[in-house]
């Protein structure tokens, strides 16, 4: 079978750098047909990166002529702004089965407002929400603001539509940035709750839901969670307190009652349903729901799958998720690290340069790339920087967290390249307090 795989329409993450290398392990996989790609997909083998025409961006329009060209058997859309605008559809209507949720299910993340709705409607715990349709109205309420809140844009923001607004003065001076940039938008305002932020993920058919893996990722740029939002700076998995309960509680209270609630609303949800927590004395609430894996998240929860993804996603799409179990190893940890150029998530130099030291990170590791290119050079090849400020995330996994980090970390010692920087706390602060009695019943 010859699968059609896109990544975003303007760049590649690291989680379809390892997406892609976990679909050419299923043996009915002839080809994988990466749009776009990087200089490690480049090689892997059963894959041919296609090139952008278009100089580096991707419309749905040219993905959809690559695929009438390559005539793949199945295709994988892995990220949110292709999902958002409906690319499946668009590959559906032209007759190639495709793994992600449509047009109407992607408004979930799409449109937080719409999620916001939905969670109301059900009963799924959220934060205290308030959404502007008008800007200016938002604008009047960031300056009348008397408690810490979180302001967040509707739609697309690319890791980075929320901000954490302690005061009034950074209340308007966020919705002045927001409309600047998104003009028009809707603009949400949400209490600020108080606990441990992590990640969950899980694969449903529209009517099933599989099993839920779990991560913790570090947004905040630099250490100790300060600093402004970035995409990712790097993510692991197991967080200490996740348990059988915990997994259970979330998809009884969030997980089957979103899937249920958008198919009474007609809409049959295929994919990947991640879902970030906040975990409070409280319980759990919702911060956002997402249809794709996250990027670092994907990263370290991808190597805890012990089934045969290509399966999955075949078995998603078909509606017949019952069928193939999805199981992911307890007994495994993982982690990640992204490592960044020095000026990120600002403005972004030192595109093109070569990185150093990949031939001496052990077998241990695999250091997944962003927008990276492969230049030849005589019998060897460079690797050439480029993207949007996340450069490379060395991954492991261990029979501890620890001994996972231990590894990426020793990776990180030997690659460089110039602008470097990373994290030096990934791993730490994010822990449960025991007297959570609901999170260790």
């Amino acid at each position: 079978m010859k699968v059609l795989f896109g990544g975003a329409l303007t760049g590649f993450y690291a989680r379809d750098d390892l997406t892609v290398e976990m679909l050419t392990g299923n043996s009915e996989v002839t080809e994988v047909v990466v749009l776009g790609g990087n200089a490690r997909t480049a090689l892997l083998p059963k894959v041919r990166n296609v090139p952008s025409r278009d100089g580096g961006k991707w419309t749905l329009q040219a993905i959809v002529k690559v695929a009438r060209e390559e005539l793949p058997d199945f295709a994988v859309v892995g990220a949110d702004e292709p999902l958002g605008e409906g690319l499946v559809d668009m590959l559906e209507a032209i007759g190639v089965p495709t793994f992600g949720p449509n047009w109407s299910a992607a408004r979930l993340e799409a449109s937080k407002r719409w999620a916001i709705e939905l969670m109301r409607e059900t009963g799924i715990p959220h934060p205290a929400s308030q959404i502007f349709t008008d800007q200016e109205q938002a604008l009047r309420f960031a300056r009348l603001l008397k408690d810490p809140m979180v302001a967040k844009l509707d739609g697309f923001a690319g890791g980075k539509g929320v901000e954490l607004c302690r005061s009034k003065e950074k209340a308007g001076a966020a919705v002045l940035g927001f409309m600047r940039t998104n003009p028009g938008m809707p603009i949400i305002f949400q209490e600020l709750l108080q606990g441990v932020e992590m990640s969950l993920f899980c694969f449903t058919d529209g009517i099933h839901i599989s099993d839920v893996v779990a991560s913790c990722d570090y947004k905040p740029r630099s250490d100790g969670d300060t600093g402004p939002n970035t995409g990712s700076m790097g993510s692991f998995s197991w967080p200490e307190f996740w348990s059988d309960h915990l997994a259970e509680l979330v998809k009884r209270i969030i997980l089957h009652p979103i899937v249920d609630i958008m198919r009474r609303h007609g809409i049959v949800y295929k994919g990947v349903i991640y879902c970030g927590l906040m975990l409070t004395a409280a319980g759990p609430r919702v911060l956002e729901f997402n249809w794709r894996l996250g990027d670092a998240e994907g990263q370290v929860i991808l190597p805890l799958l012990e089934g045969d993804l290509f399966n999955i996603m075949l078995a998603c799409r078909a509606g017949r998720l019952y069928e193939t179990p999805v199981v992911w190893n307890r007994n495994l940890a993982a982690a990640t690290v992204v490592m960044v150029d020095e000026s990120y998530p600002g403005s972004v130099g030192n595109n093109g340069e070569y990185v150093q030291g990949l031939d001496r990170v052990g077998p241990d590791v695999k250091v997944l790339h962003y927008g990276t290119t492969l230049v030849p050079y005589g019998d060897s090849f460079y690797v050439a920087l480029g993207g949007s400020g996340r450069r490379l995330s060395p991954m492991a996994t261990g029979a501890t967290l620890q001994e996972a980090l231990r590894r990426v970390y020793a990776a990180i010692d030997v690659i460089s390249f110039p602008g470097a920087d990373w994290r030096r706390d990934i791993g730490k602060g994010r822990s449960l307090p025991k007297e959570w009695a609901w999170a260790f019943a």
